[in-house]
């Protein structure tokens, strides 16, 4: 019995009821009974007959019935321990069951349906009596099936209108943004000409000053002593402008780059190239402790943007760079062709992508990165150069196991559709494949 009870039963897979002729599997350890009862059903329903409750679960998973019909006294296990054991199991418990007794009293009925016996049949058997409630238990569980299975379908549609709602929602945020960004560095840029200009003429009259400094008579230069720790000021205060100018500039940048709407030059680009390309540069950022790994089994050519494609390959290196830090530590790439698409797969072992900021990374302006070290906008820009390619970009991180990106991109070229300027942005993605856990503060991103 103890055995019985621990059986896992996996039924096999079936066409749906209304498709097929219903499964009967009637259970009784009176070859006579059995027999009647498979005679009066058949041919309208396919029927196996079982000996005892023992064979008829060793039958459940290979016959996959819609109906059991068992017998409630038998040698071994009883109509009662069969009906609780499939009650019991997820894969059958909402198989009907009718129970067979002799017995009229109104206690073994009770007890019967406390156990989860759907309908009771009285001997000896009335063959009317039998069809009519096989007929309505199987109405009833294919009225049921169906209502699982929309209900199914409803609750997956709804999922998906919710996911393309955030999606639309995110588009239209990142349209905004794309066009106030466009506007605010075009602003920016022509003012910060003018600064950039008037604070290098300020540092080049500054030397100049010092320069004729060394001309002056020895009567002017106890004054000259006094201005030069004021000149030396200026000149600290000069530099900390420019560098801030710098930084300026960079943002208007990278503004341009979140923005971009203008035509590019595509080429057939070599991605493993650019990918080895791109680690160059990012080495010169890496410590001594950082390895790299390249897999590509052969070439992969693809229609992209050769600076563009390179800056997004770059970005991401550099993040995992700075995501291990100081520790000893590997980013790895792949390259392979699936499906009509160049893919790419960029990955570390650093700390992994926080659950808490995992839906923002791809946010314009989000940064995890110390004041004044990261603008936000990497990432962004990194999205949006793909999703100009009409590729897509996601990623999978666990906490302690690092992340992956992964880049597709089509191997053929399709003419982008024209509209707004700011749908160069693209409809965002929904990202998928997160594993995401307890945040981990060490990680920069941005």
């Amino acid at each position: 019995m103890e055995a019985q009870n621990s059986t896992q039963v996996g039924l096999k897979p079936v066409q749906p009821l209304e498709a097929r002729a219903p499964r009967v599997l009637v259970c009784d350890d009176s070859a006579v009974i059995r027999t009647l009862m498979i005679t009066l059903l058949e041919p309208e329903h396919v029927c196996l007959g079982t000996e005892s409750a023992e064979r008829a679960l060793e039958s459940l998973a290979e016959f996959a019935p819609d109906l059991i019909i068992s017998d409630l006294v038998m040698e071994g296990m009883s109509g009662y321990e069969l009906c609780r054991f499939i009650r019991a199991e997820p894969t059958t418990a909402d198989i009907p069951v009718i129970l067979l007794t002799g017995e009229t009293d109104r206690e073994a009925r009770a007890q019967g349906l406390e156990l989860g016996a759907d309908d009771f049949l009285y001997k000896p058997i009335r063959p009317r009596e039998l069809l009519a409630r096989v007929s309505s238990l199987l109405k009833l569980r294919q009225a049921t099936t169906s209502l699982k299975l929309r209900t199914h379908e409803l609750e997956e549609a709804n999922r998906v209108l919710q996911r393309t709602q955030a999606a639309l929602v995110h588009s239209e945020k990142l349209a905004t943004v794309g066009t106030l960004a466009a506007g605010v560095a075009h602003e920016v840029n022509n003012p910060l000409a003018f600064m950039k200009g008037g604070i290098h003429a300020t540092l080049d009259f500054l030397t100049d000053l010092e320069a004729t400094w060394e001309g002056e008579p020895e009567s002017s230069q106890g004054l000259i002593t006094k201005q030069r720790p004021l000149v030396e000021e200026l000149r600290q205060i000069g530099k900390e402008i420019s560098d801030g100018l710098i930084r300026i500039e960079r943002i208007v940048r990278d503004l341009k780059d979140f923005s971009a709407t203008r035509n590019e030059e595509y080429e057939m680009v070599n991605l493993g190239a650019e990918l080895e390309r791109a680690w160059k540069l990012a080495s010169m950022k890496a410590k001594s402790s950082v390895t790299f790994s390249f897999e590509c089994a052969e070439p992969v050519i693809a229609p992209a943007v050769p600076t563009r494609i390179g800056q997004v390959f770059l970005n991401i290196m550099l993040n995992a760079v700075q995501a291990i830090g100081a520790n000893h530590g590997k980013v790895t790439a792949s390259l392979t062709r699936e499906d009509g698409h160049a893919v790419v797969v960029l990955g570390d072992d650093g700390p992994g992508i926080p659950e808490a900021i995992a839906s923002r990374i791809f946010d314009p302006f989000f940064t995890t990165k110390e004041p004044g070290q990261g603008t936000g906008l990497g990432l962004s820009v990194t999205y949006g150069i793909i999703d100009r390619m009409g590729g897509t970009i996601g990623v999978r991180s666990a906490p302690g196991e690092g992340a992956a990106f992964t880049i597709k991109l089509p191997l053929e070229r399709a003419e982008p559709a024209p509209g707004n300027p700011a749908a160069a942005l693209g409809t965002r993605k929904t990202l998928t494949g997160f594993t995401i856990g307890k945040s981990n503060p060490s990680l920069r991103v941005g």
